[in-house]
């Protein structure tokens, strides 16, 4: 018993998809209302690890009888902060915005 050709099946021609539209990115900084002097602190140093996400801050904040020194470091899953006070010195900002400190003037 012979069975009957069957014509071959027209494909559908390719159609792409429509263009999904896409969600606006996340604002990378989050909007935060700031009370006071936004430039107290003068940043020393910046390091930040691209792969692994670390970073390292330094900054400074000079006050009547020498500086405050704030180091943080952060990294996936902690974070770590330490304050000092350094008498006798002095903060000097330079025109790219970090800072250095050197020795107050007598």
């Amino acid at each position: 018993m012979a069975y009957p050709q069957q014509a071959p099946r027209a494909r559908r021609p390719y159609a792409p998809r429509p263009p999904q539209p896409k969600a606006p990115p996340p604002d990378p900084v989050p909007k935060v209302k700031t009370v006071g002097p936004e430039d107290l602190w003068v940043t020393l140093q910046s390091v930040r690890q691209l792969a692994s996400g670390a970073s390292k801050r330094t900054a400074a904040m000079a006050v009547p009888g020498g500086v405050v020194i704030n180091t943080c470091t952060r990294g996936a899953g902690y974070a770590a902060e330490a304050l000092v006070f350094v008498p006798g010195v002095a903060l000097q900002r330079h025109k790219t915005g970090l800072g250095t400190i050197v020795p107050a003037h007598a």
